[in-house]
């Protein structure tokens, strides 16, 4: 059904690997903590499955070893719903946990705006973490699972993302920036373009790395595409067919799939971002000056 690559791998439906999620994806994930826990920026030693909490009872019980917190973890081999968010929240209530961890096949924005609701009333550093989980197939027939982060508790920053930046800033430190965007948990960097009134943002995903034109701010999304419009033609023609997204494309998005977790692809990934940063940028300016 899928046909989507990320270099050598293929996106394929989580249920190829794991065809029941009680009798295989919580097995799975509980003796394989470990590859989840650097993506919440916690260190979560197992402690049990089926965690009774009052009637009910929770798929993993868990400690974070860093702050003696305790983490519930609700899993779906599907799309969120809210009778999930529903049994999550009961069990954040009976087990008196300081996090509670959501991992789902995909996430709709009401159910994500009900999490940023309840983390913003939650003491910072501690909350609700929604985890988007993707499956990829390699060549040979193994599996890749890919943990993204879509949203977290106040005051958290993504740990392999402020890593990311320092080694993309090593390389290139004469590159424009780091101006990260505190509301993305450190995972963009803005970079102005005076000459435009528009930024470039460079972006890290799970499987993904992406740069798109943005505005300067909580402007009007209809104000920043009028503006993008002169630029919009030759941004396009500069790209790769190949790297630009699909459907209308209003900030003129190119994207290199790659697995952003695995640091032996970051060389690749940022050589690819400060590329793209001279091509935007160049079109940005010779633009705004009449092509000068």
């Amino acid at each position: 059904m899928y046909d989507e690559t990320l270099g050598s791998l293929t996106k394929v439906n989580v249920r190829k690997k794991w065809a029941d999620e009680e009798r295989h994806f919580i097995p799975w994930l509980s003796e394989n903590l470990e590859q989840l826990s650097p993506v919440l920026g916690l260190k979560l030693d197992f402690l049990e499955s089926e965690k009774k909490a009052g009637p009910f009872r929770a798929d993993i019980f868990a400690l974070d070893t860093q702050s003696s917190q305790f983490a519930v973890i609700e899993s779906q081999l599907e799309p969120a719903n809210l009778r999930h968010l529903g049994q999550l929240l009961t069990y954040v209530a009976q087990l008196r946990t300081q996090y509670g961890v959501w991992i789902a096949t995909g996430f709709r924005g009401t159910i994500l705006r009900a999490l940023r609701t309840l983390n913003r009333h939650w003491p910072d550093l501690t909350g609700f973490y929604a985890v988007e989980l993707n499956l990829y197939r390699s060549s040979d027939g193994s599996f890749l699972p890919i943990f993204d982060v879509v949203d977290n508790p106040n005051g958290w920053e993504d740990p392999l993302a402020l890593d990311f930046w320092s080694y993309y800033f090593c390389r290139y430190p004469n590159s424009s920036g780091p101006n990260l965007d505190e509301g993305s948990s450190k995972r963009r960097n803005r970079i102005p373009v005076k000459e435009a009134n528009l930024r470039i943002t460079q972006y890290l995903g799970g499987s993904f790395v992406r740069t798109y034109v943005t505005g300067n701010g909580n402007e009007p999304d209809r104000e920043v595409i009028e503006r993008i419009g002169p630029f919009r033609e030759a941004l396009i023609e500069e790209a790769r067919k190949s790297e630009l997204i699909g459907g209308k494309n209003r900030h003129c998005t190119t994207e290199f799939k790659v697995n952003a977790r695995d640091r032996r692809n970051w060389r690749d990934m940022v050589d690819w971002l400060e590329s793209q940063r001279k091509t935007y940028e160049k079109v940005l300016r010779m633009s705004s000056c009449g092509g000068k």
